[in-house]
């Protein structure tokens, strides 16, 4: 009876171990599948960022019409916008402005001048 006890204890002693093992690799290769998950999603921030950092933005072109559009808010504007040399101030009418000089087809290219604030001082299409 005694022997049939201690095979029975070494029995559920192997069984322990061996759960105990299963569960402790089950654990290892979980932790470690969440490692790979962690260090590839903080690797493609990483290349996000260095896309969007390496990404050159192109210059907006703006078209004749567009600016002969926006000139119709002169008065509202607190800067002077400069067209091929032709100065357009706030204080002038835009019902009185000759826009003849600005052909509506045409492609500009925008040159803004700022003050030491960061505030628009001049819009200059060129």
């Amino acid at each position: 009876m005694l022997g049939n006890f201690r095979r029975m204890m070494d029995i559920a002693v192997t069984v322990t171990f061996f759960l105990s093992a299963i569960y402790f690799s089950l654990q290892v290769i979980g932790d470690a599948s969440e490692a790979i998950k962690n260090v590839d999603r903080q690797n493609q921030n990483k290349d996000r960022n260095m896309s969007q950092t390496l990404k050159i933005t192109q210059e907006r072109v703006y078209t004749g019409a567009e600016i002969i559009n926006s000139l119709r808010l002169l008065p509202s504007l607190k800067y002077d916008i400069l067209v091929e040399g032709h100065q357009f101030t706030s204080a002038d009418d835009p019902d009185d402005v000759t826009l003849s000089m600005i052909i509506p087809t045409k492609q500009y290219r925008l040159i803004e001048a700022r003050d030491d604030a960061g505030h628009i001082k001049r819009l200059a299409y060129q």
